[in-house]
């Protein structure tokens, strides 16, 4: 699979998956200030996977820890279902964390840490490598299932 061509006339379309309401509204108010479309929004990882075959967006912005299903298990069945270019969005997932490996192993495009506080300065201060890092995913290739190294879905054990 190639790339997706966009631009002025046909933006990105993203799917943000968080299970925080505002987070998400951050979100989307930050990435369509940057020229990128909202294709939709997901609560968690069980309506983020029907959202992701309704309406088939060209990159999910994933958080990791949310209800029901949470991000990295997200992931593993997306991947394996309905193949997507993700980006995981989480305070878990910084740089060199054994979850943000994980994620990757798991086929996510790339993981970025997501700031703290929920006052919007952390996400405004962040959006546009965040949708530089979604049009950077966009225009990559997906890697085929058979190629990515089997990796079981895990989230961190609490202290």
């Amino acid at each position: 699979m190639g790339g997706v061509t966009a631009g002025p006339t046909n933006p990105l379309r993203v799917l943000v998956i968080d299970d925080s309401a505002l987070m998400r509204c951050m979100l989307a108010d930050a990435l369509q200030a940057e020229g990128l479309r909202i294709a939709g929004v997901a609560r968690d990882g069980e309506e983020g996977l029907t959202r992701l075959r309704e309406l088939a967006p060209d990159v999910v912005l994933l958080d990791v820890e949310m209800p029901r299903r949470n991000g990295v298990e997200f992931l593993s069945e997306a991947m394996r279902t309905h193949p997507v270019r993700v980006v995981v969005l989480s305070s878990l997932t910084t740089a060199g964390s054994d979850l943000a490996v994980q994620c990757l192993a798991l086929g996510a495009f790339a993981c970025l840490a997501k700031p703290d506080g929920t006052d919007g300065h952390g996400i405004r201060g962040m959006a546009s490598e965040l949708a530089r890092t979604i049009r950077n995913a966009a225009a990559a290739r997906l890697l085929p299932a058979v190629l990515r190294p089997p990796v079981r879905p895990r989230l961190p054990m609490a202290a």
